[in-house]
């Protein structure tokens, strides 16, 4: 099947769709109409195994075509990390289904964008009210002497017209009106 990405702790059901191609014992005639349940294995975890915890049922679309969709807490899991899907029953060979890599946002999705709201120092980056925000979120400067760089944004406090946000690593060189996009983690 196919690598598809994903991103990490996505709400949207549609988007966590894995596909099979389920054929039968002879290795080639498509298998239609299966319901059953597909197995899923976080590949790059200490101990990989395959489980029925973390993805739904299988849905047939017809000629050996079949979906099966992954829980959110499936994907709520380290960026990089990947999980392998199967499926086999009476009626089918097992039969693997599309490799999952988890990244921080897919291209296209609705990014924020801020900027900075006074000059500060340390692991605290003053910024204009921003909404939607989760830790976890990442910074990615757009413009100024960090444009290009992204910071993970650990949290954020303060109210309007005060807020901050922490960031794990000290950084210095940002200036007044530096423009940022929020990527990843959106409420």
């Amino acid at each position: 099947m196919s690598l598809v990405d994903m991103a990490q702790n996505d709400a949207d059901a549609l988007r966590r769709r894995v596909e099979f191609y389920l054929v039968g014992p002879d290795g080639k005639t498509p298998i239609s109409g299966e319901t059953g349940q597909p197995q899923i294995m976080v590949v790059t975890a200490a101990v990989p195994a395959w489980s029925n915890v973390g993805i739904g049922v299988l849905t047939s679309v017809g000629q050996g075509r079949h979906y099966a969709t992954l829980t959110q807490a499936a994907i709520n899991i380290a960026n990089g990390s990947r999980i392998a899907t199967r499926y086999a029953s009476a009626n089918t060979i097992e039969c693997p289904g599309d490799t999952v890599r988890i990244v921080p946002f897919l291209p296209g999705d609705e990014m924020q964008s801020g900027s900075v709201r006074a000059v500060g120092t340390g692991t605290g980056i003053p910024v204009n009210d921003i909404t939607n925000f989760n830790a976890g979120s990442l910074l990615l400067f757009t413009s100024g002497a960090w444009r290009g760089v992204s910071v993970k944004a650990n949290s954020i406090a303060g109210g309007a017209g005060a807020m901050v946000i922490t960031v794990a690593e000290d950084r210095t060189g940002y200036a007044l009106g530096d423009r940022f996009v929020l990527i990843g983690e959106q409420s």
